[in-house]
């Protein structure tokens, strides 16, 4: 096992004999640092002796309190897409992590996939979130704020807070970074306004109910909604033709991706039948250049793949690459598994 798996098998609770490890006393010490820190910052902004500036319009934040991948850009894409039906012009403020100019204009690949999804939204991604909202509401006519990724982001209130927790590994070890996978303490849980759980696919009821009533708990009684990320259909980065996800059934797959959580693409690509024959993984937001992608098809090549399969996120990111071998898309969306009527009413009823 490599420094990283390593690592990665200690944060998040799946290493037995923790305390067997040289690397764990070390990382825990860190932690108990690090998570009294952030104790006494929220203490602080919870007493408001750290301001927080407040916005004209109905402001909504997204976020998590682990770190990794727990299905936060479906459900802000959701809530944009919720917005738009509603005759509201959204704004999505988020820091731009890993970001670039695309036409002027700094996007990361979250951002760059809002943008690809609803032309006509408004996205600014810069680490002062509290100017970004400014521009987006006064020069830019924003009437609704979604905050990406803003938890614990706490210089602009929020009328709801919304903490997406991923339904198959909450807490990881139930430490905080760098022990742990974990932002900051459980307790910060209880400043949800509500708490969504994703990838619960497979979850039993059992299960769930027992998830959500811990998560209902920590959150002092805020609801508590159990979502699916469902595959939706294929889209071919040569046409922009789709296809049913039933066509994977019985292929062989070589898949590609620089995501968070690129075990959980894999997993996905399986469950609809698909053989993965081969993967490449990038870093998280990699910046995909030409010769990555002559690799990946070389790659597939190799292992005789029948199709080559990414995520939404990166594929925003091989616009204009030459490629001698189609290249099919997941397409994916959030859905409610009861619930979504009292979802919204609960986000748009808010402030407007």
């Amino acid at each position: 096992m490599g420094r990283d798996e390593l690592l990665k098998s200690i944060v998040s609770g799946q290493k037995r004999g923790l305390t067997d490890s040289l690397v764990y006393p070390f990382l825990f010490l860190l932690s108990l640092l690090y998570s009294a820190l952030i104790r006494i910052r929220n203490f602080l902004y919870d007493i408001r002796l750290l301001p927080a500036g407040r916005a004209s319009v109905p402001v909504v934040s997204v976020g998590n309190i682990t770190v990794g991948g727990t299905g936060k850009t479906p459900l802000v894409a959701y809530l944009v897409e919720q917005a738009l039906e509603r005759g509201f012009r959204p704004g999505v403020i988020a820091r731009g992590y890993k970001g670039a100019f695309h036409d002027g204009v700094w996007l990361n690949d979250e951002g760059l996939l809002l943008k690809e999804k609803f032309p006509e939204v408004i996205v600014v991604q810069s680490p002062d979130r509290i100017a970004a909202a400014r521009k987006a509401v006064d020069r830019m006519g924003a009437d609704f704020i979604i905050l990406d990724d803003a938890f614990q982001h706490r210089r602009i209130e929020r009328d709801v807070d919304l903490l997406t927790v991923d339904g198959r590994a909450p807490f990881g070890n139930g430490r905080v970074l760098p022990a742990g996978i974990l932002r900051e303490p459980v307790s910060g849980v209880r400043r949800a306004g509500a708490v969504v759980l994703s990838r619960c696919t497979g979850l039993s009821e059992d299960r769930l109910r027992e998830i959500g009533d811990r998560l209902g708990r920590l959150a002092g009684g805020a609801p508590v909604f159990s979502t699916v990320h469902s595959p939706e259909r294929l889209r071919s980065l040569s046409d922009g033709s789709h296809r049913p996800v039933n066509s994977l059934e019985g292929q062989n797959l070589f898949l590609f991706s620089g995501i968070a959580g690129p075990e959980t693409f894999r997993r996905t690509v399986q469950s609809l039948g698909g053989h993965v024959c081969g993967e490449r993984v990038f870093s998280d937001h990699h910046h995909y250049v030409e010769s990555d992608l002559k690799r990946v098809i070389n790659d597939a090549d190799r292992t005789g793949a029948d199709g080559i399969l990414t995520t939404e996120k990166d594929a925003v990111k091989l616009r204009g690459f030459e490629r001698s071998r189609e290249i099919l898309v997941l397409e994916i969306a959030i859905c409610f598994r009861g619930g979504e009527m009292e979802f919204n009413r609960l986000i748009f009823g808010a402030g407007k």
